[in-house]
């Protein structure tokens, strides 16, 4: 088994991303895996919301990251072992680490900093 090929749909809020993965896992159901968006799983699962003070929102924004970051590629490496196992030609990302920079308060050096030391 060769290595799963990976595709990212990536896009700005409520660009239709999920709606665009539904329909994907119905197209693709057998042959794809899917990892799913890391600060959806962080947000609704409980992560504290943005503090009212923008002073200490970009520390905020900043932490958010670090965490989004390490989470995905956690859930990237777990869904390339469960596709490689299942015998999945694809995975299908909703977003990856390349969208980090984009909500990152100091951009793409900062979050690589960040994964560096977590």
């Amino acid at each position: 088994m060769t290595t799963p090929i990976k595709i990212v749909i990536t896009g700005g809020p409520c660009a239709g991303k999920t709606s665009i993965i539904e329909r994907l896992k119905v197209d693709f159901d057998g042959i794809a895996s899917f990892v799913p968006e890391s600060a959806t799983i962080l947000l609704e699962g409980g992560y504290p919301a943005p503090p009212e003070d923008s002073a200490k929102r970009e520390t905020w924004l900043s932490e958010l990251q670090a965490v989004v970051g390490t989470l995905q590629l956690q859930l990237e490496a777990m869904v390339l072992r469960n596709a490689v196992s299942a015998d999945h030609s694809l995975i299908i990302l909703d977003r990856s680490l390349g969208d980090l920079p984009a909500y990152h308060p100091r951009g793409y050096e900062a979050v690589m900093h960040q994964l560096k030391a977590h």
